[in-house]
């Protein structure tokens, strides 16, 4: 659910089987299927067990004590146990419900299936009884729960790759046009296509756009803003600025570039808070001040809109929220001793999140759901522009967009 860009550095030149055997290493095998010399047995034995005996199950208890699954075998709502859902986004479907004489109870998992019964529903593996019945290329190609004779658990076991980063990606991509000075794949017409909401007309011309213009004559099209074309997705984005030889680039343009597209970014979202821009790095110093005052803070924190009051409590606090939501993203990273004007001039000529150079992966953290990281260096740009330093100048690098 998150994309993050990775630099890639080869000695020849990385075309996809190249690239594809350099970042073999780091792949999600649950996903990606490839089975390789990177996948290994994980026993989750102990873990499963744990799990086990924490473990409850929702039933429902009648008069006499007799406990009843509110599902049947296929996992679908047993019919006395159900009724149909009269919601208008639900027609067609059964939602539970409790009978009069009925009540609902949490049961230990043990009550009511083995240990087999209960990893194998968990972890979605097969039960096997002997180890001439594993098959690794297909029913336990991920895993499974190897019994005895007496039905006991023997071993739970993982099939995966411990060190996985990505489960699919894509040179460029969202990272297009990185080794390339001055240009922006969002402006190139090879990366544009003719607008499906409006056909190139430039006016949507369905029952929403209808309807729009009924309450404002000058709406035209959400998909183009009226243009007729729109930019394709990132995944189909013409190859350029992808990939050089390291000893061609031009980094002093290409730290031209970057600067630029940092004063272009500061610039909007000062614009877009309405503070001036000696307020706008006021407002920066605040926010992160607050933040680290409410790092201090015990638990429960304020959070939502509680954090929104507190905020304004704190010094120059209405200047500080105001910073917040023009940079809800924190993409000034400014360091404490550095003004906004002296991290643009510092933008570098190449950044990155991860890279790949001589086979080891180093990153600027791990990379989660919809684009959270953890465990953050904040020296990671300074290790990164070390690296740099050891490039070959005949080795090829690429900017790769990986997904997580």
């Amino acid at each position: 659910m998150s994309h993050f860009s990775v630099f890639v550095v080869t000695p020849e030149f990385p075309t996809e089987e190249v690239l594809a055997k350099v970042l073999a290493p780091w792949h999600e095998f649950e996903c990606t299927g490839i089975d390789n010399e990177y996948v290994v047995d994980v026993d989750k034995t102990d873990e499963a067990r744990e799990g086990f005996a924490k473990s409850t199950e929702t039933r429902l208890r009648d008069k006499e004590g007799n406990l009843h699954d509110r599902f049947d075998e296929k996992g679908e709502w047993k019919p006395e146990f159900s009724q149909p859902d009269e919601d208008m986004f639900s027609a067609g479907r059964r939602k539970g419900f409790i009978p009069e004489g009925f009540e609902s109870v949490e049961i230990p998992s043990s009550q009511v299936m083995t240990f087999a019964e209960w990893a194998s529903d968990y972890y979605g593996w097969s039960i096997v009884e002997s180890e001439a019945e594993i098959d690794k290329s297909d029913a336990h190609k991920y895993g499974h729960i190897l019994v005895d004779e007496s039905g006991e658990v023997i071993r739970c076991i993982d099939r995966t790759n411990p060190n996985a980063t990505w489960d699919w990606w894509q040179l460029g991509g969202r990272y297009s046009g990185r080794l390339a000075a001055g240009y922006d794949p969002e402006k190139d017409p090879a990366n544009m296509e003719t607008c499906w909401l409006c056909d190139g007309t430039g006016k949507r011309d369905d029952e929403i756009g209808r309807q729009c213009r009924a309450g404002n004559p000058e709406y035209t099209c959400n998909g183009c803003q009226g243009k007729g074309h729109s930019v394709k997705w990132p995944s189909k984005w013409t190859d350029v600025g992808n990939v050089a030889r390291w000893g061609h680039l031009d980094l002093a343009a290409l730290k031209t570039g970057a600067v630029a597209d940092r004063r272009e970014m500061v610039d909007e979202m000062v614009a877009k808070s309405g503070l001036s821009a000696s307020d706008f790095e006021i407002g920066f110093r605040a926010q992160r001040a607050a933040h680290d005052v409410w790092l201090g803070l015990s638990e429960p924190r304020p959070r939502g809109g509680e954090y929104e009051q507190w905020i304004m409590s704190q010094p120059n606090g209405d200047l500080s929220a105001t910073y917040r939501r023009a940079d809800m993203w924190g993409s000034v990273e400014a360091a404490p001793d550095q003004s906004i004007a002296g991290w643009i001039e510092d933008a570098p000529a190449i950044s990155t999140y991860a890279a790949v150079i001589d086979g080891k992966w180093c990153a600027k953290g791990e990379m989660g759901w919809f684009g959270m990281s953890h465990g953050e260096d904040d020296d990671w740009p300074a290790q990164f522009s070390q690296l740099l330093t050891t490039i070959p100048a005949d080795h090829y690098v690429s900017f790769v967009d990986c997904h997580i």
